[in-house]
């Protein structure tokens, strides 16, 4: 749930009359569970610190990390800091932000990560559509297309394919 959210929570469990109170109030308990945050965090003042987001190495689960904390920390988000320690597939990046942005960052990262991984498997497909990379004697599989085909067969249409000229036409060409 958003920190913005959580705060009109907030603001229904103090203003709000009845049932409408009592509701926001057992809505609001329960999620602050959820993010690990506490009534006091959404009442203190906004202390921010570096927090630290482990990122597989690479450009993209990176630049995702940096576009969730822009759209989290709006135009008080002043970029990541990275630190990579030995040779593993993982990298730290640091955002300044309060704890409870931390959460929300952290909880729209994990759910947009398992996302985004789909959808470059689906572009690899497209790309190996687009530049119709299989063996020239190649049947067409028999099964139905399944939801996903469908989709890289879509993207595949917005792939410019890749000129290559295969060795075996190269050395055609000098005889």
């Amino acid at each position: 749930m958003s920190l913005d959210r959580l705060n009109k929570l907030l603001a229904m469990a103090k203003l709000g009359e009845g049932a409408e109170r009592d509701s926001a109030q057992r809505l609001l308990e329960r999620e602050l569970a959820k993010a690990g945050l506490t009534l006091a965090d959404l009442e203190k003042p906004a202390e921010r610190t570096t927090h630290w987001f482990t990122h597989k190495r690479g450009g993209a689960e990176r630049k995702l990390l940096n576009q969730l904390a822009y759209a989290v920390l709006g135009k008080s988000y002043s970029g990541t800091w990275t630190h990579t320690a030995g040779r593993g597939r993982h990298t730290l990046s640091g955002v300044d932000c309060t704890d409870a942005e931390a959460v929300e960052i952290k909880f729209l990262f994990d759910a947009h990560r398992v996302a985004l991984e789909k959808a470059m498997e689906r572009a690899v497909t497209a790309y190996i559509m687009a530049n119709n990379i299989f063996p020239a004697d190649a049947k067409e599989n028999p099964s139905r297309p399944t939801r996903e085909d469908y989709q890289a067969m879509l993207m595949s249409k917005g792939i410019a394919p890749t000129q290559v000229i295969g060795i075996s036409r190269q050395l055609e060409g000098a005889a």
